[in-house]
Parts: structure tokens; C-alpha cells; sequence
């Protein structure tokens, strides 16, 4: 919400700008006259982010779903007559357009957040049913051996064993590059 704040903080030269948009607008073509029923509603209601959806509608268009394009909204005559004017829609629709690409990334990344959440939640169920049933993965079983081999002497005792026991080593999956395993 304060990034919201942020990013809609109008000045009074802005506010000014907008109100006058709205009365040339609503005169205007079909698309100006959405976009200034839109910005009236915004200005009279304050901005809020409950209602940026329906404002920045006015500004974008949504294209599969997911991409937001800029969308033109007024026509080459109010250019010709108020190109002042045509230059601060044009300011706020860019302001519009980063505001909705940000809100958009702390989305993703609240999602993000619960699947991580979620993820979380499953790993430590998970360790929690290996500790019960005395279960080992193949990740133990190379911290294990790793912490085997760490201890003092051991290296060469089981080196020792494999000798005397083993005539054959089957390697599987020596393709791997996990350091852990070299």
C-alpha cells in the first residue's frame, strides 16, 4: 500500500491538469469520454487501491491475460488544440502503466511467498516422517558416508573393509557433479 501511496501522489499543478482533462474529455470521442468518467470518478473518490483496476482499464489494455499495453485513448485533434493536455494523459498513463507492473511483481512475489510457505511446511513434514520410520534418502546416505569419512581413522577402516569383502564396485550415476558426492 505505501508503494501505492507513492506512486499516486498528485500535486496540486497534477490535480489541476487531470480536473480540466476530465470536462475536455467527456466531450470527446467514445474512448476519451471512458477515460474521463474514469479519471472523474478517481479524482472525486481519491485515489485508492481498491478502485486502480477500473483507472488504470482507462490507460491499458490487457492482452493475454497477463501482458498490459498502452492503449490510446485520445484523438490526433485534442493533440492539435491542447497539446499541454495530451502531455500530462500522457504522463499519467505512463505513471498508470509502472504502477500496474509493480503491483503486479509484489503479487508474484506474495505468491511466491505462500508457495515457499507451503514448501516449508511439506519439508519439515517430511523429515518428521523419515525421523518416525527410521527412513534414510539418498541425500542422508551421502551426508552420512560424507560424515563417515570425516571422522578419524575411518576412511582407511572402510577402505580396509571394501578390500577384504569386495572384488567388484558398481558406479551408478558418476556422471553426477554434486561435490558432495566427489
Amino acid at each position: 500500500a505505501s508503494l501505492f501511496a507513492q506512486g499516486m501522489f498528485y500535486d496540486d499543478a497534477m490535480l489541476a491538469a487531470l480536473r480540466e482533462a476530465c470536462s475536455i474529455l467527456i466531450d470527446g470521442s467514445a474512448n476519451m469520454q471512458k477515460l474521463g468518467k474514469k479519471l472523474s470518478v478517481w479524482l472525486e473518490k481519491g485515489p485508492s487501491l481498491e478502485r486502480f483496476d477500473d483507472y488504470s482499464s482507462a490507460f491499458l489494455t490487457k492482452e493475454d491475460n497477463a501482458k498490459y499495453k498502452v492503449t490510446h485513448f485520445y484523438t490526433g485533434e485534442l493533440v492539435k488544440q491542447r497539446p499541454d493536455l495530451a502531455q500530462q494523459l500522457d504522463f499519467e498513463q505512463d505513471r498508470v502503466y509502472k504502477l500496474k507492473h509493480q503491483l503486479i511483481g509484489l503479487e508474484v512475489a506474495r505468491f511466491s511467498e505462500a508457495v515457499i510457505a507451503i514448501a516449508e511446511g511439506l519439508i519439515a513434514l517430511y523429515r518428521t516422517l523419515k525421523d518416525e520410520r527410521s527412513w534414510v534418502d539418498y541425500d542422508d546416505l551421502i551426508a552420512y558416508t560424507l560424515g563417515l569419512f570425516a571422522q578419524e581413522g575411518m576412511a582407511a577402516w572402510v577402505m580396509t573393509k571394501m578390500d577384504q569383502q569386495c572384488r567388484h564396485i558398481m558406479l551408478d550415476e558418476a556422471q553426477d557433479t554434486s561435490p558432495q558426492q566427489w
